[in-house]
């Protein structure tokens, strides 16, 4: 068998693998989706789904909530010559309660105790908070770290020590409980209810289920 014809199967077989490849990518998003749907009807909730070329986004929406989770392709870079996605989930509840508690919560990889740093290091670790949460939130001027049992930390800002501790016992069992990419960024308040996962995209309805669960504390 000669070069050219070797060649020619070479590029036969790449070519059925990859076609096999992206008929199963296809099938198992199609699975996905489907049970999203199934998930969302059976808990009456709204779900939009669009998809682009290079962008892809999911909208969960209920009576005075919105689940929004987005995927958007990345250009190569010159320097690097790499590409990839840009993951982000945000979930707003705008359903006010008088009586909710007004505190910001940040939960990171590992587990570090704030209060045993020293203060430099202390503002390297509240920098990306503080840039999230951004003005009008000056008046949480109580910083602490609150313990998730198994060891589990978040940095937890209040108006006054401790104000939130109602609100955050139930709200550190489900955070405990996540299992979702971090960092995980959480602001309440008695007109709203802010949360922010800027590297996680919800693909399934188990995803969807363990992020809602963990809001449902809150409202």
């Amino acid at each position: 068998m000669d070069d050219i014809a070797v060649s020619l199967y070479v590029l036969l077989g790449a070519a059925l693998l990859a076609s096999a490849v992206f008929l199963l990518t296809r099938r198992a998003a199609k699975r996905r989706e489907e049970a999203l749907s199934t998930y969302c009807s059976q808990n009456m909730y709204r779900l939009t789904i669009q998809r682009e070329p290079e962008s892809r986004e999911i909208q969960i929406e209920a009576d005075g909530w919105l689940l929004t989770s987005s995927m958007h392709a990345l250009q190569n870079s010159a320097d690097t010559g790499s590409s990839g996605w840009q993951r982000e989930t945000k979930w707003l509840s705008t359903r006010e309660n008088p009586l909710r508690q007004t505190f910001a919560l940040q939960l990171s990889q590992g587990a570090t105790d704030l209060e045993r740093l020293p203060p430099w290091m202390q503002e390297a670790a509240l920098a990306a908070m503080r840039l999230w949460l951004g003005a009008g939130h000056e008046h949480l001027g109580s910083i602490r770290t609150a313990f998730c049992t198994g060891g589990r930390t978040c940095v937890v800002m209040e108006t006054q020590p401790h104000e939130a501790d109602a609100a955050l016992e139930p709200l550190l069992l489900s955070l405990q409980r996540y299992r979702g990419s971090l960092p995980l960024y959480l602001v309440c308040a008695p007109t709203y209810i802010r949360l922010h996962l800027p590297d996680v995209a919800i693909r399934t309805a188990e995803e969807a289920d363990q992020l809602l669960d963990l809001v449902k504390t809150l409202q």
